[in-house]
């Protein structure tokens, strides 16, 4: 059972937080996703990606994975996961709407969010509209929160 959060996070707190470690569109993705969700999830959601303090681009910078660090060690986010979720799944899978035709795919492990995966990169500097999908096994683990 999860405990009510004292306090509900907004897309501000979020954009505040991230703003300077992700792209435009990556944080519109991140938002996007975070309006297909239950109220209750959505807040869950925000609540997990304020623990986020480490986001590794990867090579290329197709991926992002977020992770939480202490000591100089990975350590699991300061916060509760989804309940029941599997060690890995695909969250929901997301389209551009733009002119730059993308494909974004985030990926939960452990109940947390861990990777937000695009087909190729994006150009920074052209915001794109972005529409997500909730995969239908993700939306059947959340349905109960």
């Amino acid at each position: 059972m999860m405990r009510k959060m004292d306090k509900q996070p907004t897309n501000k707190i979020t954009q505040m937080k991230l703003k300077g470690l992700l792209k435009v569109n990556e944080l519109t993705v991140i938002e996007t996703f975070q309006k297909e969700l239950p109220a209750e999830a959505g807040d869950l959601y925000l609540v997990q990606l304020m623990a986020v303090d480490v986001v590794q681009r990867e090579l290329g910078g197709n991926s992002l994975n977020f992770y939480s660090r202490r000591f100089f060690r990975t350590r699991p986010l300061d916060c509760e996961p989804f309940p029941n979720m599997p060690e890995e799944i695909i969250a929901a899978t997301c389209s551009s709407q733009g002119n730059q035709k993308r494909k974004a795919i985030i990926w939960f492990v452990r109940g947390f969010p861990f990777c937000l995966e695009f087909d190729s990169s994006i150009d920074s500097n052209v915001k794109c509209s972005w529409t997500c999908k909730l995969n239908p096994e993700f939306e059947k683990l959340i349905s109960n929160i």
